[in-house]
């Protein structure tokens, strides 16, 4: 309350005269306690090592984000949320200590290639450097810190392969399970209809009133607001944007490198690796080796041909690769070098880097054109105004974010400072509404949130992606309430109607069923309720020609060895069915199609069974300490 009071108050030059005095001992004792105190708070501790309270809260603050993303509601989430993020953090720190324990590595070459084959780095010319660039800035990695995680998921996926490996289903197993996928029964059904059984329903105005009074919860309109928002885009800045051929030439000359055709070479690479910690004397041996293979080739054998008699000899510590295009700063420093200093055609090395001893042969050449302003002019301009726009928009957000909070019960001064009109939105609960961003979990959060819903004050700013952000605040604010007879009549008479018409064909169903099994003949049984039966012979589990309720309840209804047998299933549309199983079949005999999903899916199932239990085991083994006071 003492802080509302404040905020409301303290607005203007006086809000800057206060912070800027703030600023004062928290330059001097705040920074200091976060940077020397803060580090070096610990989490939990597993084994010898220690997870820092920082990389818990930067697990938590993904985590927690993850959920909102799925429109999960959090409000009574949060203790939930800790546990899954200290215990995903244990599990990745005990499965590295495993994985360095047991030696588990990934080398450079396996981990370049990998990144090759990530798709969202790919363009029409192969693997773009620079979107992979773009990419890596845009999620906050360093090429380094990425490659570094990379390395890092592959060496998981060794450990998990060796997991999935050492698991195994018996063939009696998966032929058992497969002989009851593939079992048929001969079955006979019919339906109680309910839509010819509600037809005759009458319904008496006591009792709609009487359903609509004792079915509150059912008719209530939920709560609901309107907001005023001001919406910052950078597609709409950039639109926006003044510009002059000048300043676009200006532009073009600046950033020619953009617009040029990157050189890019087609490689393929004999690569003799020298293990791990190789003597002198097993690299000069190598480099040998490769000296003799280079001999081949430039005695006049084709670099095809004696790939393909290193592939015909695995015994050899030898891997033949083929890159496709690669742009500049894809491959080792020193391989790299060779790669582009070599004509089309011709053969390189051997050069030596972490990976081994490197023989390359550049079979394509593409790229490496200069392109005119003229030629990119549209492309120029977007850029441009784009470029632009990225430093207005963060220019905006940081004036709206300033303005919405030292002026909380208004956004006109903001929208009037930025020229953005404040929008209108329609109402909402904190379901969300129609498909726009009225359905953003962070935007449902913030308007039903104290601060602005009860307080009246504008939100935070809110981002909606990173070109995209709003603050907003409740200009109308509806409380639940029961809807009126009136307008939900026709709901409450369906709803009678369903409840009374369901309860009949069941109430019929189970009649037949009696009378089935007292022993009375179907056709006469069927006759009597002006029913009609349906035959089903040989069906499978998954026949797409019997309902799947029918089905369901023919396949729980055990063997016929003493007589049919006889069961019944209320339908979600009201109907209700009878089922009579005369017969079961089993297969006689099983194709390789019948087999093998079944394998698939049971060695899946044991897979993640296994390496659950392989983390239990390794919980089991370890020391390990969860610091919950720190959380």
């Amino acid at each position: 309350m003492m802080m509302q009071l404040i905020r409301n108050m303290v607005t203007g030059w006086l809000a800057v005269v206060i912070v800027a005095l703030l600023i004062i001992p928290f330059a001097f004792w705040g920074i200091n306690y976060y940077f020397e105190q803060g580090a070096n708070i610990v989490a939990a501790e597993v084994n010898d090592s220690k997870i820092s309270l920082q990389e818990y809260q930067r697990t938590y603050q993904r985590v927690r984000q993850q959920w909102q993303d799925r429109g999960a509601d959090i409000t009574d989430q949060e203790d939930l949320i800790k546990q899954q993020t200290i215990d995903s953090l244990v599990n990745l720190e005990l499965l590295s200590q495993f994985r360095k324990e047991m030696g588990l590595r990934v080398n450079d070459q396996q981990v370049r290639q990998a990144l090759m084959d990530i798709e969202i780095f790919q363009s029409e010319r192969g693997f773009d450097t620079s979107l992979y660039s773009r990419y890596l800035a845009a999620a906050g990695y360093t090429p380094a810190a990425f490659e570094a995680q990379v390395r890092e998921d592959m060496t998981a996926e060794q450990l998990q392969a060796g997991i999935i490996e050492s698991s195994f289903i018996t063939g009696p197993e998966v032929e058992r399970i497969a002989r009851l996928n593939n079992q048929t029964r001969d079955i006979r059904y019919l339906f109680v209809s309910f839509d010819e059984i509600a037809e005759g329903i009458e319904i008496t105005e006591e009792e709609i009133k009487d359903w609509y009074d004792k079915q509150d919860a059912e008719y209530m309109e939920p709560e609901k607001v309107r907001i005023a928002y001001i919406e910052l885009s950078r597609e709409q800045i950039a639109a926006d944007v003044p510009v002059s051929e000048p300043d676009l030439e200006s532009y073009f000359r600046n950033n020619k490198a953009n617009y040029s055709i990157e050189e890019q070479r087609k490689v393929r690479q004999i690569l003799f690796g020298l293990g791990d910690d190789p003597s002198p004397e097993r690299i000069e041996a190598i480099e040998a080796a490769a000296m003799d293979v280079l001999a081949e080739i430039e005695s006049g054998k084709s670099f095809n041909d004696v790939a393909g008699d290193i592939a015909e000899n695995p015994e050899q510590n030898i891997e033949v690769s083929e890159f496709g295009y690669l742009s500049r700063g894809i491959l080792d420093s020193a391989v790299e070098e060779v790669v582009f200093s070599l004509d089309e055609g011709s053969v390189g090395g051997p050069v030596r880097s972490d990976a081994g001893i490197h023989l390359v042969q550049v079979e394509d050449i593409r790229g490496g054109e200069e392109s005119t302003f003229q030629q990119v002019r549209e492309q120029v301009e977007e850029d441009y105004r784009d470029s632009q726009a990225e430093r207005q928009f963060f220019d905006y957000a940081e004036r709206l974010a300033t303005l919405a909070f030292e002026h909380p019960d208004t956004l006109e001064i903001a929208a009037e400072d930025l020229g953005i009109p404040v929008q209108q939105s329609e109402y909402f609960s904190r379901e969300g509404a129609g498909d726009g961003f009225l359905n953003d979990p962070k935007v449902l959060s913030a308007a039903f949130s104290d601060e602005v819903l009860r307080n009246g004050n504008n939100s935070e700013i809110i981002e909606l992606g990173t070109n995209r952000s709003i603050v907003l605040r409740v200009i109308d604010h509806k409380l639940p309430a029961k809807q009126p007879l009136e307008e939900v009549r026709d709901e409450v008479v369906e709803a009678i109607r369903f409840e009374k018409g369901s309860n009949r064909t069941r109430e019929i169903g189970q009649l037949v069923i009696q009378e089935l099994k007292a022993g009375n003949d179907g056709d006469a049984v069927a006759g009597q309720y002006d029913l009609k039966w349906k035959s089903a012979a040989g069906v499978k589990r998954d026949d797409p020609a019997v309902n799947r309720s029918i089905l369901r309840t023919a396949f729980s209804l055990g063997r016929p060895d003493n007589g049919p047998l006889i069961g019944g299933d209320a339908l979600g549309s009201g109907d209700y069915a009878v089922v009579v199983v005369n017969a079961v079949h089993d297969a006689q005999s099983l194709a390789a199609d019948d087999v093998r999903p079944v394998r698939q899916e049971l060695e899946r199932m044991q897979a993640i069974t296994a390496f659950r239990q392989f983390l239990e085991t390794l919980k089991a083994d370890a020391d390990i300490r969860i610091r919950r006071d720190n959380l």
